[in-house]
């Protein structure tokens, strides 16, 4: 069922390799975007003083 859904594309070819990697390079940076900002906005010094 889903090989009928991707006519003309092998499981071994370098393209979908490549493909498969970017998009998951592309979720990683996403994932790691939020945190990030998040804690670039918090001043350091009243982070530390709250602890």
């Amino acid at each position: 069922m889903v090989q009928a859904a991707f006519i003309g594309v092998n499981a071994l070819s370098p393209g979908v390799y490549l493909a498969v990697a970017a998009l998951e390079g592309a979720v990683v940076v996403l994932a790691c975007l939020g945190p990030a900002w998040r804690a670039a906005r918090v001043e350091a010094l009243s982070a530390l003083r709250s602890e």
